[in-house]
């Protein structure tokens, strides 16, 4: 709609939303930042913001409204997250939920409440996860798994 990113509407069903005000558009100009020799690129503040509350919610952050809190296209966040962190932000998100569920079962919470906390859909979703991203599933973790700190 005319240089306009639409964003969702405030009374869509998303805990998310709810929580984080109603940005229900960002202007396309407020996405650009000035520019250092190659072209428009993404503030070490937005990043560093954006991976923030992409760990603070466990990974469950919708990109849709990360990218509102940020005044940034979700366009605009993934090629400046996958500038600099090397995946696009909702990669990155799904990683940060896998390490999420995997603490959790690590530290012997069950398969089902892991998953649920960690924001997965059903244990299926978790168990399909932890298959791509470690390469086992949740009953058969390695015990001699190194799982490294990730930081804020």
């Amino acid at each position: 709609a005319g240089g306009r990113y639409m964003g969702r509407s405030a009374n869509a069903p998303d805990v998310w939303w709810g929580t984080l005000g109603g940005c229900d558009h960002v202007s396309a100009r407020s996405c650009l930042v000035r520019r250092r020799g190659d072209g428009p690129h993404f503030q070490c503040y937005h990043l560093s913001t954006a991976v923030s509350m992409i760990h603070l919610s466990g990974g469950r952050m919708p990109i849709e409204v990360l990218a509102c809190r940020l005044n940034h296209s979700p366009r605009q966040l993934n090629r400046g997250f996958l500038k600099a962190v090397g995946l696009p932000a909702k990669a990155y998100a799904r990683l940060v939920q896998f390490h999420r569920a995997l603490g959790l079962v690590q530290r012997g919470v069950g398969l089902v409440a892991a998953a649920f906390e960690a924001g997965y859909a059903d244990q299926a979703h978790m168990t399909r996860a932890m298959r791509a991203y470690g390469g086992f599933v949740p009953s058969r973790i390695p015990t001699d798994l190194m799982v490294p700190v990730l930081l804020l």
